[in-house]
């Protein structure tokens, strides 16, 4: 039984390295056509639509936007612009975090100088006035 595999296997590799070779070896029709110094008649404009692909329109996804660049510099001041606001410090809780500015304790929703701490990261708070935010950073001053 065992033997029998190994032959079967041993005639169809050969079987499969002459096919490969008499594609490789052999020139198609059109070649064949050009050698021999005949013109080689072209397929069709049906033919040719029946064979080429349909091109693939690229899928489009349903999002339509947010509308403004969460990422934009624009959006966000720097505390340059508003400096009567000054941040002494941060006491970082990720439940519960609280600022020092002007040397007032403020948390999330506070009000200080006419703007409302919209949100106290590690390193920075920002703060809404009006329907502008802006930045406030912690960082050492020259």
């Amino acid at each position: 039984m065992e033997n029998r595999k190994i032959t079967v296997l041993i005639v169809l590799s050969v079987l499969a390295v002459g096919s490969l070779t008499y594609g490789i070896l052999t020139p198609s029709k059109v070649r064949r056509e050009l050698a021999k110094g005949r013109e080689v008649e072209k397929p069709s404009q049906e033919v040719m639509d029946d064979l080429v692909l349909p091109q693939r329109r690229s899928k489009r996804s349903t999002y339509e936007g947010w509308g403004r660049n969460p990422f934009s510099e624009s959006e966000v001041s720097s505390a340059g612009a508003f400096s009567n606001l000054r941040l002494s410090g941060i006491v970082w809780d990720p439940e519960d975090p609280q600022a020092v500015i002007n040397e007032r304790i403020v948390r999330v929703g506070h009000e200080i100088g006419g703007s409302q701490v919209v949100a106290i990261k590690e390193t920075s708070v920002i703060l809404k006035e009006g329907e502008s935010y802006f930045e406030l950073r912690l960082g050492r001053r020259k």
